[in-house]
């Protein structure tokens, strides 16, 4: 049997009308509700949520090790904008997803959400500054934010949903 904890994923950005009914029987297949403790959803309900302009934000305390499956793949293959976050449960950390254009970026998370980069990450990031220090031509702005990249790329805020 797998392991089952809280995720919560919100959906936003531009939906391709196309798309529409696949998300839906996605969600349905998942199973999420719009709350913690609330009952899982009907497709009337996740089709008036989609329509509203909102960021769909969907709820599964017993989610298969913190994901949303079907929802994500058919995000995913659509380029349906989402973030997510699961929390940590034995041997499984808490993490952050977000998936922009359909290109997932993943981050290691504390249970409240806030996002955690690897000390050895930030280690070579120290090590990167020193030897642009020791260089003849100065270390700029740029220079920094290109090397905090390499640890920690962009995220967009994510849109609120639109179906076009």
């Amino acid at each position: 049997m797998s392991d089952r904890f809280a995720a919560e994923i919100s959906i936003g950005g531009d939906i391709p009308k196309g798309c529409v009914e696949g998300l839906i029987a996605a969600i349905l297949q998942d199973g999420p509700s719009f709350g913690e403790g609330e009952p899982s959803i009907d497709e009337e309900g996740i089709r008036a949520y989609l329509e509203e302009g909102n960021h769909v934000v969907l709820y599964d305390d017993q989610s298969k090790y913190g994901t949303f499956p079907k929802i994500e793949k058919c995000c995913k293959e659509h380029e349906i904008d989402f973030n997510r976050h699961s929390d940590a449960k034995g041997e499984h950390d808490a993490e952050a997803v977000f998936c922009r254009n359909g290109k997932m970026i993943e981050f290691a998370s504390a249970q409240d959400g806030t996002l955690l980069i690897p000390a050895s990450r930030v280690d070579g990031l120290r090590v990167d500054i020193i030897r642009q220090l020791g260089r003849s031509r100065p270390m700029y702005m740029d220079d920094v934010i290109k090397a905090l990249e390499k640890i920690a790329p962009p995220v967009s805020s994510l849109p609120k949903a639109r179906i076009v």
